[in-house]
């Protein structure tokens, strides 16, 4: 069964890049009883161990804490609130969409967010927050400051079709709830790994947590669990391999992670096994942590598997809970099946 309740406190959770410690602080509290040790790198990123019956080999399950969004730049004299994206927000995701603005006490402001798109460049400009102020000092008492975060305000709502929800930063809030069900999973499991759930901070600005937590952990093997949509939902033919309710996605080339077949042949394999259905699918654009954490010392074995979700990096996506559950369940049978000797030869 899905918690639900878990899935809407992280996805109504704010976090954009380098200030994603309320998601810390969701996971801490979930996984606090579950853990046998909990610790940090130095860029936010967050780390749970779990020992098994042997302290190798070590595998880590890495997700994103970090969603796209905005920050204050600066706030001009009639009292708009000047924005700069933080990761890549789909074109139609500044335009006339509710946000509100985290000042450094906690405080919440709510306003409207609006902009541009340069006709040369094709890229946004100006991009602005209208909060209802007359002038500069309404929103400078307000408490409003440049460096201030911006997250939309979407809230998680159940769908009426059966399995289907809604929510905001479901980009990689997803991944962050597969992490914590695994680890939990993990108390009465017997294996033969000490595992290691990490919750990645900085993702959508380059990849950065993945690769600090990987160089501190140095696991044996690494699944990076992520969220991908296609471009048009109005296509679902086999162009389209990023659908709801299909099952997890196997990703064997992006931008950043090209995986052994080795690697990716454990994932397919026991998909099979269990009777999962999952999706082959590449990126031409775009990447994930597994980019920074395979290049990691000599190399860490790596694979992506993404959740299929229908439309990303704005203010709502669409998921089929269903995909969940399968992705939980087929990590803890990869997890069982694991021991040194066969991450050994993955590497030959």
């Amino acid at each position: 069964m899905i918690d639900l309740k878990l899935l809407e406190r992280l996805s109504n959770t704010d976090g954009i890049s380098a200030r994603e410690n309320k998601v810390n602080e969701v996971l801490y509290d979930e996984l606090k009883e579950y853990s046998d040790e909990i610790s940090y790198d130095n860029l936010g990123s967050i780390i749970f161990k779990k020992k098994g019956e042997c302290d190798k080999p070590k595998i880590m399950i890495a997700a994103h804490t970090d969603e796209v969004g905005f920050m204050v730049k600066n706030i001009d004299d009639l009292g708009f609130i000047h924005v700069i994206m933080i990761g890549r927000i789909r074109d139609k995701g500044f335009f006339l969409q509710e946000v509100r603005i985290t000042t450094k006490e906690g405080d919440k402001v709510i306003g409207i967010i609006n902009g541009e798109i340069d006709s040369n460049t094709n890229e946004p400009k100006d991009i602005y927050i209208d909060i209802g102020a007359k002038n500069r000092e309404d929103v400078w008492n307000l408490g409003i400051r440049p460096g201030d975060m911006v997250t939309y305000t979407s809230e998680f709502k159940k769908y009426k079709l059966e399995n289907i929800v809604a929510g905001k930063a479901f980009d990689d809030r997803l991944g962050c709830y597969i992490l914590s069900e695994v680890m939990k999973k993990l108390k009465d499991l017997k294996h033969k790994n000490t595992v290691y759930g990490v919750g990645t901070a900085c993702e959508e600005i380059g990849t950065r947590g993945g690769k600090t937590a990987a160089y501190k952990v140095n696991p044996d093997i690494c699944f990076v669990i992520d969220v991908a949509c296609a471009r048009d939902q109005r296509i679902r033919n086999y162009s389209n391999n990023r659908q709801i309710g299909k099952g997890p996605m196997i990703i064997s080339f992006d931008r950043t992670l090209t995986p052994r077949r080795k690697w990716t042949d454990i994932i397919i394999e026991k998909c099979n096994e269990l009777k999962i259905d999952f999706q082959y699918d590449m990126f031409s654009r775009g990447g994930t942590d597994g980019g920074s954490v395979h290049l990691t010392n000599e190399g860490i074995p790596t694979v992506a598997i993404c959740i299929p979700v229908r439309y990303g990096h704005c203010n709502y996506s669409i998921l089929n809970v269903k995909d969940l559950e399968n992705t939980i369940n087929l990590l803890i049978e990869i997890i069982k099946d694991l021991d040194k000797e066969n991450i050994k030869n993955l590497n030959k």
